[in-house]
C-alpha cells in the first residue's frame, strides 16, 4: 500500500509531544517517540504493509500475548524530521531493554520467557517470522517480557 496516496483516510493523533526522534530501527521500519506514553513504528521501506503488521499486533493482544497495547494507524503531527507528516503504528511505549542487550542470569530468564510467549503464540494460531531477542523488550521492574515486531506474522489455516 503506498501510504502517500492514503495518508488522508488517517485520523490525527492529538497525544504528540515535541519532535519525533528515533528509538529503534530495523530493515523496514523506524520507532519514534512521540510523546511520554506513545511510540509511533513508522515504514521506510515502500513495500512495507503497516495495516498487516497493525491486524497482527491486535490479534495477539487480544489473544492475551504480552505485547505493547496497540492505538491505531495514524497520522501524526508535529511533521516529523523529513518535513512530512508521519504516518505510523502507534502503540504503548515500554520501559525496558531490548532482549539482545540482556546478560547472563537475566539473558536466561529473558530467553525462558522468549520461549513461553512463542508458546503462547503457536497456541493462538500465529506463525511467527523474525523472531528472537532482537525483537522483545524485557521490563525488569514488572518482570516482564513483551514481544515487539509482527511484520510477516501469519494466522495458520
Amino acid at each position: 500500500m503506498n501510504f502517500e496516496d492514503n495518508a488522508e483516510q488517517y485520523e490525527v493523533f492529538p497525544d504528540v509531544v515535541g519532535t519525533p526522534f528515533v528509538i529503534g530501527e530495523g530493515v523496514y521500519n523506524q520507532v519514534l517517540a512521540i510523546s511520554k506514553r506513545h511510540v509511533a513504528k513508522v515504514p521506510i521501506e515502500p513495500t512495507y504493509d503497516l495495516e498487516q503488521e497493525y491486524r497482527n499486533h491486535i490479534e495477539l493482544y487480544h489473544a492475551e500475548i504480552s505485547v505493547p497495547k496497540p492505538i491505531g494507524i495514524f497520522r501524526f503531527y508535529p511533521k516529523n524530521y523529513l518535513g512530512e507528516w508521519g504516518l505510523g503504528l502507534i502503540m504503548e511505549k515500554l520501559n525496558g531493554v531490548r532482549g539482545d542487550k540482556t546478560i547472563g542470569e537475566r539473558r536466561t530468564r529473558v530467553t525462558s520467557e522468549l520461549d513461553k510467549q512463542l508458546d503462547l503464540c503457536l497456541e493462538a494460531g500465529f506463525e511467527p517470522f523474525d523472531v528472537g531477542l532482537h525483537n522483545c523488550i524485557w521490563n525488569e521492574k514488572a518482570g516482564k517480557l513483551y514481544l515487539i515486531d509482527f511484520y510477516g506474522w501469519k494466522m495458520r489455516n
